[in-house]
C-alpha cells in the first residue's frame, strides 16, 4: 500500500487560486487556442479515453500536479510517469468526467467527492501510428482538490503516487524534445524532469503526459513555457503530417492568448 497526502477544508486564499484557473481554463477552452487537428487523423473506431489532471494550491504558494508511476504488472508503458485514468467504460461512465474521476477512484483511491472539476480539455490522440488499431481519443480532465488533506492508495496497476510542482514544466532547464524513428514513420515530444514535491527526487515526465502537463500549466498560471514547445507531431511515410496532440502548442500561439 502506498500513500501520498496532501498538506481539511481549504480556505479563502486557495479558492481565489482556484477561482483564477477555473476563469483561465474556461476562457481558452473556446478562444480556439488548441490545435484543431485531431480531425486530421482517421479516428474511425478510435477508442475513448480520459485522464484526471488534479492540482492542489499548496503553503509554498505553488501549484502542484498529482501523478502516478505505472507498475510492471500493466501492459504497456511500464514503469511510466501518468496522470490516473483509463479507457472509457460505456456502461458505467457517461462522459470523460465519470471515466477520469472513476479511474482515479480505482488507481489510487481518490475520493470523487475530494475533486471540483474545473475544465474538460480536447482530446489529444495516443497510440503512435495514424493506422494503428489501439488509438486512444485521450481527454483531459483537469479539477482541484477541495480538501487540503487527502490520502491516497495505490491498486496494481500503480507502484507510486507523487506531487511536482506545476511550475517545473515550464522551466527550460527541466525540458528537452525528442525524437523516435520507425520504419515508417517519426515522432517529436517532450522530456520533463521535475523534482517530486516531497522528496525533491527527480522525476521523469515524457509523451503524452508532458505535453498535457506543460499545456495546463501554461493555461493555467497564464505563463508561457521557457521554450519553444512544437506540437506532438508524426511523420508518416508519404510525406502526411500529422498533429496528435490538440493541447501542444507553438510558442507564438501561446504568447498571442496570455
Amino acid at each position: 500500500e502506498l500513500m501520498a497526502s496532501g498538506a481539511s477544508a481549504i480556505g479563502a486564499e486557495e479558492r481565489e487560486v482556484y477561482g483564477r484557473i477555473r476563469e483561465n481554463l474556461k476562457r481558452l477552452e473556446g478562444s480556439g487556442w488548441f490545435l484543431n487537428e485531431l480531425k486530421s487523423f482517421p479516428v474511425d473506431n478510435c477508442g475513448q479515453a480520459a485522464v484526471l489532471v488534479v492540482l492542489q494550491y499548496r503553503e509554498d504558494g505553488a501549484l502542484h500536479v498529482l501523478l502516478t508511476k505505472r507498475s510492471g504488472r500493466v501492459a504497456v508503458n511500464k514503469g511510466d510517469a501518468a496522470f490516473p485514468g483509463g479507457k472509457f467504460d460505456a456502461q458505467l461512465d457517461r462522459g470523460p468526467v465519470e471515466n477520469a474521476l472513476r479511474e482515479a477512484q480505482e488507481e489510487i483511491g481518490l475520493d470523487p467527492a475530494a475533486v471540483d472539476v474545473v475544465s474538460v480539455l480536447p482530446p489529444s490522440l495516443y497510440g503512435g501510428s495514424p493506422t494503428s488499431k489501439t488509438r486512444l481519443a485521450v481527454t483531459p480532465v483537469v479539477c482541484t482538490l477541495n480538501t487540503r488533506e487527502v490520502t491516497l492508495t495505490a491498486n496494481e496497476e500503480v507502484s507510486d503516487i507523487f506531487w511536482v510542482p506545476l511550475q517545473s514544466f515550464l522551466d527550460s532547464t527541466n525540458h528537452r524534445a525528442f525524437k523516435l524513428m520507425w520504419p515508417e514513420h517519426w515522432f517529436i515530444g517532450s522530456i520533463v524532469h521535475c523534482p517530486d514535491s516531497a522528496t525533491k527526487e527527480t522525476k521523469t515526465v515524457w509523451g503524452l503526459t508532458a505535453a498535457i502537463a506543460i499545456a495546463v500549466a501554461a493555461m493555467a498560471t497564464n505563463r508561457m513555457p521557457a521554450f519553444p514547445f512544437t506540437a506532438l507531431a508524426l511523420q508518416h511515410k508519404g510525406g502526411n503530417s500529422y498533429t496528435s496532440n490538440n493541447l501542444a502548442l507553438t510558442q507564438r500561439q501561446i504568447a498571442s492568448k496570455l
